[in-house]
């Protein structure tokens, strides 16, 4: 690979260059002696910070994301709302288990267009990531910190 061809980010996605932030980010390269411009999504609406009164569990409904573990908690928490945003293989199971343990506290949305799930992870009030397998870098993880949020994991 040549060096003039190798842009190297120390974080990969900040608050400065999220495809959840608004305008643009310059990219130093001092091995070509220059600057390269990239652009990032814009979604209209969506600013970082605010937060309402609900935890956020974005991913794929699994046993392995750790799904059964959300149910749990938001069982014990009744008077905090939880927001489930995702599809998977566990999601009959999961929307059975709400019913059956009367989880009233518990929306399921199912899947989130792209739009819909960055307003959702910029209100709310903490992003849960509870994970039980290996999982090097969750996106969902990396969206929440970059819209500041505090993510249990």
């Amino acid at each position: 690979m040549e060096e003039d061809k190798i842009i190297v980010l120390q974080l990969p996605v900040t608050p400065s260059n999220s495809p959840l932030e608004r305008g643009r980010n310059d990219f130093s390269s001092p091995a070509r002696g220059g600057r390269r411009r990239v652009e990032w999504a814009q979604t209209p609406g969506v600013r970082r910070g605010g937060s309402k009164d609900y935890i956020l569990f974005a991913g794929r409904i699994t046993e392995e994301k750790g799904i059964y573990l959300v149910l749990e908690i938001a069982r014990k928490l009744p008077a905090i709302q939880f927001k489930i945003a995702g599809d998977g293989p566990e999601i009959e199971n999961v929307e059975l288990r709400i019913k059956n343990e009367e989880l009233r506290n518990v929306e399921l949305l199912g899947f989130v267009e792209y739009e819909r799930l960055q307003k959702l992870i910029f209100g709310a009030r903490l992003v849960l990531a509870p994970s039980l397998w290996y999982d090097p870098s969750p996106l969902a993880v990396l969206e929440a910190m970059v819209a500041g949020k505090v993510v249990m994991a």
